[in-house]
């Protein structure tokens, strides 16, 4: 199903992103060159951020090595 940002104005495909509500995770990915898809608040007041799943997949291992340093 397709979407369309409110914020980035960007076009994708709800299948092919990942929604993170961990804001030092979202942080980490914008840091590691990952492109912010889409932000918004959810139902319960949170902030979402949302990535392609492919930056997720080229960075994820490396915020598991990293998450717990900090």
């Amino acid at each position: 199903m397709k979407d369309k940002s409110d914020v980035t104005n960007i076009e994708f495909e709800i299948e092919d992103c990942v929604f993170f509500r961990n804001i030092t995770q979202s942080i980490f990915y914008i840091e590691h060159g990952c492109r912010i898809i889409d932000v918004f608040v959810d139902g319960n007041h949170k902030l979402v951020f949302v990535f392609l799943k492919e930056d997720h997949k080229k960075v994820i291992d490396l915020w598991m090595q990293n998450k717990y340093i900090n």
